[in-house]
């Protein structure tokens, strides 16, 4: 029996933290709303960015959409490089993966920018499939993945549960 492993990218396979805090704090300053402490803007890493622009900055479902529009101005060209894998991780994977274990990432980020910061790491070889948002607008979140990337020679979507 093949067993996986499943790791979240925000936070446990990579530091996420910089980019996504320096991305946050330029949207919320375009907007022209207060500035947040770092308390505040770390609670972004990992959950899905239009909840945490509601909860946290008291932002309509419109006003949110707005408040990551800005957030991806900053994040593609800049942000999306603001991070580095956990030290150790690389080689982590690399054993789990000879001692016979399918890996797998989840993530909340549309599926091409995971998989660019896996690429520019070199670490995009040492998972056998990741589950990921498909679209912008779509539903996301790592509890309840949509569909799954697959880097196996099918690259055949995988239902997550």
């Amino acid at each position: 029996m093949i067993q996986y492993l499943l790791f979240d990218f925000d936070g446990t396979l990579f530091d996420t933290g910089p980019g996504v805090m320096r991305c946050v704090q330029y949207a919320v300053e375009k907007l022209g709303k207060p500035a947040l402490d770092e308390t505040t803007l770390r609670r972004f890493v990992g959950p899905p960015l239009d909840e945490s622009f509601i909860e946290f900055c008291g932002l309509s479902p419109e006003g949110a959409r707005e408040a990551i529009r800005l957030y991806r101005e900053r994040y593609q060209p800049t942000g999306i490089w603001e991070c580095e894998p956990y030290p150790g991780m690389p080689e982590l994977l690399d054993e789990l993966k000879a001692a016979g274990f399918r890996i797998a990432v989840c993530t909340s980020k549309p599926t091409a920018m995971a998989v660019r910061i896996l690429e520019r790491y070199g670490m995009v070889d040492r998972f056998d499939s990741a589950a990921a948002s498909l679209t912008a607008p779509a539903r996301r979140s790592t509890r309840s993945c949509r569909r799954v990337w697959s880097t196996s020679a099918s690259r055949t979507p995988i239902p997550c549960a």
